[in-house]
C-alpha cells in the first residue's frame, strides 16, 4: 500500500503486463491530513518529504538520512508542539521497524512520556495511541 500525496493506492501488475491502481481520493480520507502534516511550519516540508520517503517510496535509508538531518535528535530540544513531535516520532519508530524489524527504545519510550503527559482523552491523541499500538503489534 503506497500512501501518497494525492490518495493512497496499490498497484497489480499481471504476467502479461497489465497494470491496475486500485485507491482512494485523499479527499474522501479525512484522516490523511492529520497524519501528514504538522503544525510548525519550521519542521512541515521537511516532514512531509520524510513521511513521503517512508510511506511512498519505501525508501528507508533516504528516509533515516531525512530524520538524521533535519529532526533533532531524541531529546527535550525539539520546538514544536508536542503533537507534532508525536508524529515525527511515529515515523521515526515505524522507520526504524520497517528497515530493521525492532522497536526503536529511546524512541518508543519518548513517545510514551508524550502520551503519558498528553492523555488519550483529546481525539488527536487517541488516534496517536491507536498508532502507537499499533506499530508495537505490528498492525
Amino acid at each position: 500500500m503506497k500512501d501518497l500525496t494525492d490518495d493512497q493506492r496499490f498497484i497489480v501488475t499481471d504476467l502479461s503486463g497489465n497494470t491496475l491502481y486500485i485507491g482512494t481520493p485523499n479527499s474522501d480520507r479525512p484522516e490523511t491530513k492529520f497524519w501528514r502534516s504538522l503544525e510548525s511550519a519550521k519542521y512541515a516540508e521537511h516532514f512531509d518529504v520524510l513521511y513521503d520517503l517512508t510511506y511512498s517510496k519505501e525508501d528507508y535509508q533516504a528516509a533515516q538520512n531525512m530524520l538524521d538531518k533535519f529532526f533533532p535528535a531524541i531529546t527535550d530540544a525539539f520546538d514544536a508542539c508536542a503533537l507534532d513531535w508525536a508524529k515525527v516520532l511515529l515515523v521515526a519508530l515505524e522507520l526504524h521497524k520497517l528497515s530493521s524489524q525492532t522497536i526503536h527504545k529511546s524512541v518508543s519510550n519518548k513517545l510514551q512520556q508524550l502520551l503519558d503527559a498528553n492523555g488519550s482523552l483529546n481525539p488527536e491523541w487517541a488516534k496517536i495511541k491507536r498508532k502507537y499500538d499499533d506499530i508495537l503489534t505490528g498492525e
